[in-house]
C-alpha cells in the first residue's frame, strides 16, 4: 500500500506572533508517519512562494504515484476569511490577504491526484 503524507510546521512568524510548538509538532509527526511507511514531505517555517512550491511539487509527486492513502498535516497560525480557511505562512502580515494559502488548495490535492475512492485524507 502506498502512502504519502505532507507535513508542514510554521513557528517562526515575526515578532510577537511566534509560536513555540508547530515546528516540533510537525516534526514529531513526520517522524511517525515514517514509521508507519509513509513517504513524507516536510516544509518547515516557510514562506508564501516556499508552500505553494511545496504544496505543487507535492500535488505531481501525488498524481504520478496514485497511493492509497494521502495525509496532510498542518500546525501554525491559520485565518477565516468569508467562511474560508488559510494556512498563514511565515511571512504573512496582518492585513495581506494575498500571502495566504487556501486550506481548500491542499484538500483538493486528492482530487487533483485522482486517488481511487479508498483514499484517505485527513482535513483542517
Amino acid at each position: 500500500m502506498t502512502r504519502y503524507a505532507l507535513v508542514l510546521g510554521n513557528s517562526a512568524y515575526p515578532d510577537d506572533l511566534g509560536l513555540q510548538s508547530p515546528r516540533h509538532d510537525a516534526e514529531q509527526m513526520a517522524i511517525a508517519l515514517k514509521q508507519l511507511h509513509f513517504d513524507v514531505t516536510v516544509g518547515i517555517d516557510l514562506k508564501y512562494d516556499q508552500v505553494s512550491h511545496l504544496i505543487d511539487q507535492f500535488a505531481i509527486q501525488i498524481n504520478a504515484a496514485q497511493p492509497h492513502v494521502t495525509v496532510v498535516y498542518y500546525s501554525g497560525h491559520g485565518l477565516q476569511i468569508d467562511e474560508e480557511n488559510f494556512v498563514a505562512p511565515v511571512d504573512f502580515e496582518e492585513g495581506d490577504t494575498v500571502r495566504l494559502v487556501s486550506v481548500q488548495t491542499i484538500i483538493q490535492l486528492q482530487q487533483l491526484a485522482n486517488c481511487p475512492s479508498r483514499c484517505l485524507q485527513e482535513q483542517f
